[in-house]
C-alpha cells in the first residue's frame, strides 16, 4: 500500500469543544480515499489527547508537554505526514462535502500550483474575507489600516488586502492564504521548506505563502472547496496577548520579508504605524474586556 494521496495537519490548543467534530467532518467530506490525519497537541491538558486515543483510534497523535506555537507544531505534523498533498486545517474548521477532493482536483489538475487554500464561511454561510490575502506592504497595510478596503471594497486599489473587489464565487490566484486550511504540494514543500518557526503565530502562513511564490509556485484559492469557520474563539480567550503578539509579528515579517525593498524613511513610518496600531488594538482589547 503506497502513501496516502492527502496528509491533514491540525495543530490544537484547548480546542477540544471543536476537534471532535473537525475530525468527523475530514472523514465524512468523500472524493479523498483514507486521508491521513496528524494531530498535533500544544500542551492543551483539556483532555483532547485522551478524547483522541479513545475516539479517534486512527489518528496519528503528537502530544507536546507545553505550548511551542502553532509554527513548530505545524512542522512536526508535516514532518510525520506522508502524502502527496499535506493539510493544515485549524481545529475550528468544518470540512464540507467534498471539499477536500476539490483541493486535491485543482492541484492535480495544475502542477504549477504549489498551494490552495479553501472557501472559508462563517456559520451562516457567509465568506470571511481573510482566505484571500496579499502580502501586506506598506501601502496595502495603510489602506487597511485607515479601513479604505471597507469604505471602497470593489476598487482594485483599496480592497486588496483581502481581495474584496474580486468574485468569492471564482477560483484565482492569491499573494496569501489563510494557514488556517491550505494544502501544499509535497513535491513543493520539499524545495521550499517548512514553517519559519520565528513567526510562532501570526504571519507564518504570509511568509509560507510568499516563500513559495517566490519558488515559482502559483498560490491559488479554490471556491468550491467550502469549509465552516468558528473563527478565533480560542484566541479570544487571551485577546490582549493575541493582538500585542500579532503586531509584533507583523514588525518582524516586514524586517525579514520586506524592508529591504524600502528606503529608510518608508521603513521608519512602518515601525512608527505598527507602534499605533498595537497602542490602539491593546486599548481596544482592554475595554472590550471591561
Amino acid at each position: 500500500m503506497g502513501p496516502p494521496v492527502l496528509s491533514v495537519v491540525v495543530v490544537s490548543y484547548r480546542s477540544r469543544e471543536f476537534l471532535a467534530g473537525c475530525l468527523d467532518s475530514i472523514f465524512e467530506s468523500g472524493g479523498v480515499a483514507d486521508p491521513e490525519v496528524v494531530v498535533v497537541d500544544n500542551g492543551s491538558g483539556d483532555g483532547s489527547v485522551e478524547m483522541l486515543r479513545r475516539r479517534c483510534p486512527g489518528v496519528s497523535v503528537i502530544a507536546n508537554p507545553d505550548n511551542r506555537g502553532f509554527a513548530r507544531a505545524a512542522n512536526q505534523g508535516l514532518r510525520r505526514a506522508s502524502g502527496s498533498y499535506r493539510m493544515l486545517l485549524n481545529p475550528d474548521m468544518v470540512v464540507q462535502e467534498g471539499a477536500l477532493a476539490e483541493l486535491v482536483g485543482f492541484m492535480e489538475a495544475n502542477p504549477d500550483c504549489g498551494m490552495a487554500g479553501g472557501n472559508g464561511l462563517d456559520p451562516s454561510g457567509r465568506p470571511q474575507p481573510q482566505f484571500t490575502r496579499s502580502i501586506p506592504t506598506p501601502l496595502t497595510a495603510l489602506y487597511h489600516f485607515l479601513k479604505l478596503d471597507t469604505f471602497f471594497p470593489k476598487s482594485r486599489r483599496f480592497g486588496r488586502y483581502n481581495y474584496t473587489y474580486a468574485d468569492r464565487e471564482t477560483s484565482f490566484d492569491v499573494e496569501a492564504l489563510s494557514g488556517s486550511c491550505i494544502v501544499v504540494r509535497g513535491e513543493a514543500l520539499a524545495r521550499v521548506g517548512l514553517l519559519d518557526e520565528r513567526f510562532p503565530m501570526y504571519a507564518e502562513d504570509l511568509d509560507w505563502c510568499l516563500r513559495f511564490a517566490r519558488g515559482g509556485w502559483r498560490v491559488s484559492y479554490v471556491h468550491t472547496a467550502r469549509f465552516i469557520h468558528f473563527h478565533g474563539r480560542s484566541s479570544r480567550k487571551n485577546l490582549l496577548w493575541t493582538r500585542r503578539q500579532f503586531y509584533l509579528t507583523m514588525h518582524a515579517f516586514h524586517k525579514k520579508n520586506l524592508r529591504g525593498s524600502y528606503p529608510g524613511a518608508v521603513n521608519l513610518l512602518v515601525d512608527a504605524g505598527i507602534l499605533v496600531a498595537l497602542g490602539l488594538g491593546l486599548l481596544r482589547a482592554h475595554f472590550s474586556r471591561s
